[in-house]
């Protein structure tokens, strides 16, 4: 599973919150986000049963 974060309207979501909670309750598949460039100034809250994620940076 893909999910982009981008301060770009259109190009995913605009906040690392925002991308983690629309992970499906349940979901088993690995996660990776890929952030684009932009200054994110906010408190991430991570489940603890979310499934493995990898963030990644996108140029």
């Amino acid at each position: 599973m893909l999910i982009i974060v981008s301060k770009n309207a259109g190009e995913g979501f605009s906040s690392l919150q925002g991308a983690l909670d629309s992970i499906p309750p349940g979901e088993m598949q690995a996660v990776t986000i890929q952030i684009k460039p932009g200054i994110y100034e906010e408190k991430v809250t991570v489940a603890r049963e979310a499934p493995p994620m990898s963030p990644s940076s996108a140029r």
